[in-house]
């Protein structure tokens, strides 16, 4: 069952009312992602790249709507939702991401264009983890919760958890 329109609503969902939050701004100068991508964010973004041959792959559709539900685990742990499609519009964030980008990212992380492949690149700006398949929202926050950065952010945010 194709599940492409629904995608699309909850992707929507998704990314509204967040700007200015965790996701970048909607100006100009981040409308199309330049090639230097991982500077962009390092040090202050965790990057989560989800590729897919085609925004009607069931897996892919299928990991946008259970994320649905986790908007504000994805702002709390600051992470920015990379949409790498090989026969479509790629995004991030919800904002273009340019056809030379998104085959310059596909080349870095070796995902071809009929692989689905999801990559969490941490705040330092190397990979993570990488799944070979739809990550449940849980997996992917156990591991980012328990990166030595994520872990110095936590016991910031509540010192005393007592």
């Amino acid at each position: 069952m194709r599940l492409a329109a629904s995608a699309r609503r909850q992707r929507e969902e998704f990314h509204a009312g967040h700007e200015g939050v965790s996701w970048p701004s909607r100006t100009p100068e981040l409308a199309v992602i330049s090639s230097d991508t991982h500077t962009r964010y390092e040090g202050a973004k965790r990057l989560f790249l989800l590729f897919t041959p085609s925004e009607e792959d069931d897996r892919f559709d299928g990991q946008l709507l259970c994320m649905n539900d986790y908007k504000e685990a994805f702002v709390e742990r600051d992470l920015v939702l990379f949409e790498i499609i090989a026969d479509g519009d790629s995004r991030v964030a919800g904002e273009p991401l340019s056809a030379v980008e998104a085959q310059s990212l596909r080349k870095r992380y070796g995902v071809g264009e009929e692989d689905f492949l999801a990559v969490l690149i941490g705040k330092d700006g190397t990979e993570k983890a990488r799944w070979p398949g739809p990550v449940p929202p849980g997996e992917l926050f156990r591991t980012v919760d328990a990166m030595p950065m994520r872990q110095a952010e936590m016991r910031a945010e509540d010192p005393d958890p007592l």
